[in-house]
This record gives C-alpha cells, structure tokens and sequence, in this order.
C-alpha cells in the first residue's frame, strides 16, 4: 500500500474516531481513566445493513449472540445504559431496549426532528431534540418514556455528542456548549461555537475540558471553561483528534508537523512531554496512568504500543505487518483493537476484532464481530 493511500486512510480514520470518542458513559465521559477495575460482560456492536433501518446486536463474551433488535432510522447517533437498559438513539426515536431479552421497553419517535445530548440520573432522561423550526431541551421518564417537560431552545444547530449531568446542571452541545440549570429550566450560559456537530467534553472539578474542532482533519482547539461562569481559563490550539484524562494530565493528539500524542496540565495547560513524533495517531485509549496508541510513523510503518502517560515512556512495543487499527478499547486488562478493513487483503467482511493482554501486549484471541464495537461491562457502564 503507498504511503499516502496510508495517509487518507489514517485521516478519515481520526474524523470518525473524534465522532466517537465523545460518546462514552454520560456520567463517565470520554476521558475515562477508571476502566481498569470494569469487567466486560456483554460485546454490542450496530450496523445499518444496506443503508436500511439500523440494527443492534448483543453477544455473550464467547461471541455467540445473545439478541438483535431493528432501530427506527437509517442513522445511529448515540448509546447510554441505565436501568438494565439500553438506549439507542437514531435520526427518528429514541428507543429504550431490555439488556437481558432484547425487547423494546418503549421507543419516542420524532419524525420531524431527532434526540441527542442524552444523560440519564436515576428514573429520568435529559435530551435535546433537534426541529427544523426550534429545538427544545427535555425531560423523560427512562423507564416509560413520558415527557415531563419541554423548554424551548430556538434555532440551533444540532449536536452528536453525549449531554453531562453535573448538580442541579446539564450541560450540553447545541451550536455551543450550553450550561442548562434544570431548577429554573432556563440556559445560564452558551460557549465556544463551533462548525462541527461533534465536541468532546468532559467535567472536572470546577471547570470544563473541551475539545473544539476547527476543520474537517481533525485540528482543533483545546479549552478549559469555569463551569459555573463559562469564563474561558486557558485554550490551546495544538490538540487534536479527541481527548483522555489522567489525574493533572490531559492527553490528545498532537496537530503540530511532528504529529504523535501532547500532554498538558490541566490547570495550567502547560506542556508536560510529547511523544511519537512523526507517527500519525489512528487510534489511542487509555486506562488508568497507560496509554495505549495505534499509527503509523514515517517510515516505519504501521505501529501499536503502550506508554505511561505521566512520562511518556514507553512500556511494551507490539509490531504490526500488513494491518492498522483504527479503534482501541481497554477493559479490565483486555486491550481491543478493530482492524482497519482497508488495511488487510482481502479486507474482513464484517469486521475483526483482536483482544491483547493489555499489561504485555500478548495476543489473546481474534474474531469477526463487525467494526463498531462496544463493551457493556458488569457493573453496567457501557465503554465505546
């Protein structure tokens, strides 16, 4: 394969992969760095067959499928877990799905406009729902899908990415990042427009890390906002291409030349080390204080390694022939890795998956399970 065919590849790859690491836990977003004590309990993955409805499907951890359920809509947009339930969102419903049987509980169309920003606090769900006219922000009962409440949002763009609880709080992406105070029902403050639909964030402490695309290659800014005041602390404009959290570390990929991964301090945004230079991130996770990195680095080729996110050293070095990863997933102490299908010939049908010992970067096994894996651990987080 030439070198700048790899290139495309890996680009395209770090577009969507942004598009999915906003995605995780709402009340544990991407960054999440507390994986190590989860352990994997069921493997669900979706796929829209022939651009039809879309489909969900749940599998054991033999990879034997325990269930699969029809998603209203052509286009799936975002997942969360409460109640021994999933919640699937697409272009027309939110449809809420019994983890053990696979039946539908209850399912809310919106023909005229779709749901996101969801977070779910005990029997409630917090969404947006995106209209022609005006949106709104709601509240529904999770375990009925009964609306609550509806408040008027305007004209707004709308917004892939995961809402965040927070206190009397619900922060959420519509055109901007928006501060909701679900006491008054009113918006108390709106930050950083963006032209993308998807912006990572994540709450800590008493501010706001988030990441603002500014292109469609995946460049973007890096900001720190007070939470409570939306007053800007500091931003950066060398990150790119999604985020991960370590204690005072804040790591992303680096949108300078030398490319390879950036680590900051939170609070001051000061730059702690870089690393990898000259290797074009595909995709990266993290677990606790480790980091785990797939790419390609000019001219060595395709490369998948570990390294300690306080230093940047690396731990264990895994080589790779013929194959690139664009999708890593830690859980527990199993690393998952979903090949690149343009990277292999013939390329995989449905999709691989490869499990490694994320401690040594050993092999453990490799399947076909389709390419948008997720892992829904046994105390009920669902990691992307």
């Amino acid at each position: 394969m030439q070198t700048r065919n790899i290139y495309y590849i890996l680009l395209t790859s770090s577009i969507v992969l942004l598009a999915l690491s906003c995605s995780k836990d709402n009340n544990q977003p991407a960054p999440d760095t507390q994986k190590e004590s989860e352990v994997a309990k069921y493997y669900i993955r979706t796929e829209n067959p022939s651009f039809g409805s879309y489909r969900a499907y749940l599998y054991n951890l033999d990879y034997s499928l325990k269930w699969k359920v029809d998603l209203s809509g052509q286009y799936y947009l975002l997942t969360s877990v409460a109640n021994q339930t999933i919640y699937f969102t697409s272009d027309f419903a939110i449809t809420a799905v019994n983890i053990e049987t696979g039946t539908t509980r209850w399912q809310v169309a919106g023909a005229s406009g779709y749901f996101s920003n969801l977070a779910i606090r005990n029997d409630t769900l917090y969404c947006t729902r995106f209209a022609t006219n005006t949106s709104t922000v709601q509240a529904r009962s999770a375990l009925t899908g009964e609306l609550y409440w509806s408040v008027p949002l305007g004209t707004v763009s709308s917004s892939l990415t995961p809402g965040q609880l927070d206190g009397d709080h619900y922060y959420f992406i519509a055109g901007a990042l928006q501060s909701f105070n679900l006491g008054t029902r009113k918006s108390e403050w709106q930050k950083v427009v963006s032209p993308s639909i998807t912006i990572p964030f994540a709450i800590v402490h008493n501010h706001i890390i988030l990441l603002r695309p500014v292109d469609i290659s995946g460049n973007a800014d890096l900001y720190s906002i007070d939470k409570g005041t939306g007053y800007v602390n500091w931003n950066r404009p060398d990150a790119s291409g999604g985020f991960w959290m370590y204690k005072n570390y804040i790591i992303s990929k680096n949108a300078a030349s030398d490319q390879g991964l950036i680590a900051f301090d939170t609070a001051t945004a000061d730059i702690a080390w870089k690393r990898f230079n000259k290797t074009l991130i595909s995709a990266a996770d993290m677990a606790g204080s480790r980091a785990f990195i797939a790419g390609y680095h000019n001219p060595n080729g395709a490369v998948f390694f570990c390294a300690d996110v306080i230093t940047g050293d690396t731990l264990w070095k895994r080589p790779l022939t013929n194959l690139m990863f664009d999708k890593l997933l830690v859980v527990n102490n199993v690393l998952y890795a979903n090949v690149n299908p343009f990277s292999v010939t013939p390329a995989p049908a449905s999709g691989t998956t490869m499990s490694f010992n994320a401690q040594t970067g050993a092999l453990i096994d490799s399947a076909k399970i389709g390419p948008d894996l997720m892992v829904l651990t046994a105390s009920g987080k669902l990691l992307y």
